[in-house]
């Protein structure tokens, strides 16, 4: 890749912080981050006269998030050496934005590096004896990434599911299956005893 169509796409990708930065509330939800690489597309066709599909889009952050990984991983080896770190990247310094995203992660209890964002936090917080990941907005803890990207969805209004009777959405599916009862009249729960049929268990 020519040197400075690379400098290009990370000094754009450093614009959108939903990407990378991990207190935003947006960071790692999916829809999210195709927004944002969309709205990369169009800056940089609009700024940069730079045409760009999503699909190629996506490879070349991935190769960009590559690049500081590995330049990071060896920072990281020669701090625990104390021995002098030379990056292999020449745009490693405008890359450090990446730092709180993008593994590996030494920790600091005990100088273990952890490749990856969700198990780094989570071998953190049992360190520390917290909870490993927590919302932004109202500060509700969580054991697990994905939980937390769940309960953010909701902050959010991220629906990917929609009723197509009244056109009410849902972040997801069995949450949409629940509310077509509601139109169809279905109560798929029945008591053992009675026999009498429920729109959900806890009815």
């Amino acid at each position: 890749m020519d040197e400075s169509y690379l400098l290009v796409l990370i000094e754009t990708y450093k614009k959108y912080e939903a990407l990378w930065q991990v207190s935003n509330i947006a960071f790692g939800i999916t829809a999210k981050r195709d927004e944002m690489f969309n709205k990369m597309i169009e800056d940089l066709k609009t700024n940069h006269d730079i045409e760009m599909s999503l699909e190629n889009l996506q490879d070349y952050i991935k190769y960009i998030n590559r690049l500081y990984s590995k330049d990071k991983e060896q920072q990281l080896k020669c701090e625990l050496d104390n021995s002098e770190f030379t990056p292999t990247c020449q745009f490693y310094k405008e890359m450090t934005f990446l730092n709180e995203s993008q593994g590996p992660f030494k920790c600091a209890n005990c100088n273990e590096i952890i490749q990856k964002y969700e198990s780094y936090h989570i071998h953190v917080a049992f360190h520390n004896n917290t909870v490993p990941f927590r919302c932004p907005l109202c500060k509700m803890g969580f054991k697990q990434f994905r939980i937390y990207i769940m309960h953010a969805k909701r902050h959010l209004a991220v629906n990917s599911f929609q009723c197509n009777v009244c056109g009410k959405g849902y972040p997801f599916k069995t949450e949409l299956d629940w509310h077509l009862t509601s139109h169809t009249g279905d109560k798929p729960y029945l008591c053992q005893v009675c026999g009498t049929g429920f729109r959900a268990r806890h009815d």
